[in-house]
């Protein structure tokens, strides 16, 4: 029999990595131009039309360009292309449905219509969601001075996006310590992140100080994933 080692290998074979436009001209040996994909790109939609139109005469053309933009939401490797390639393609559909054929949301029609709108919805969310979360003007543009200040000096440099910081801000809480309040007591699992944006904080063990952390500096980060960590984390 094959053993498993050799069959894995022989898959791996296959893997060939993304989607390029190379895979549909095997024939030519180099990468292609810019000019060389257009060219690749224009022609494999021109011969899927005109074959799918002969196969299928009475086919609308919008419906024809639908199940040509599938293709390409498929074979696309970034998950955001795929959602807005698909969103083209349902929008494609509904147009065949609605336009050229005249009969949007008739009985027939209406559950691949329907189905088709709740894909746009929710790709449209994963798209806006992925848009949000690498705009850092969105997210600095929801943010007061002091919020900003903390953003730039703490978090941005942690490699933080400014929308992430946003939506971290939605479950933090100011607050206004007394000099004797502490943040974290030792021995005690800590639930939480602190960081100072007024004033430094002492570490203190065994009655002595050890250490004073300076504003901007997250505390309790190493506790914190040790206590979830743990058995009762």
């Amino acid at each position: 029999g094959i053993s498993r080692d050799r069959a894995l290998k022989s898959l791996a074979t296959l893997d060939r990595g993304e989607f390029r436009w190379e895979f549909l001209t095997p024939w030519v040996d180099r990468d292609l131009t810019r000019t060389d994909k257009v060219i690749v790109c224009s022609t494999f939609i021109g011969l899927a039309i005109v074959s799918q139109e002969l196969i299928e005469p009475s086919t609308a053309l919008a419906q024809h360009l639908s199940y040509v933009a599938t293709f390409f939401s498929y074979a696309a490797g970034d998950q955001v292309v795929y959602r807005a390639i698909a969103i083209l393609a349902s929008l494609l559909e509904i147009f065949a449905y609605g336009v050229e054929d005249g009969a949007f949301l008739l009985r027939e029609d209406a559950i691949p219509e329907g189905y088709n709108i709740i894909f746009i919805i929710v790709n449209s969310y994963y798209v806006l969601r992925w848009a949000l979360n690498r705009s850092d003007m969105v997210g600095l543009g929801l943010l007061d001075a002091t919020e900003t200040e903390l953003y730039k000096r703490c978090f941005e440099p942690l490699g933080v996006g400014a929308y992430q910081y946003v939506k971290l801000l939605r479950d933090a809480v100011w607050c206004a310590p007394t000099e004797e309040t502490p943040l974290t007591v030792e021995g005690e699992p800590v639930t939480q992140l602190f960081v100072s944006v007024s004033g430094d904080f002492d570490v203190v063990s065994g009655g002595r100080r050890v250490a004073t952390l300076p504003e901007y500096q997250v505390i309790g980060e190493v506790a914190l994933l040790e206590n979830l960590q743990s058995k009762d984390g």
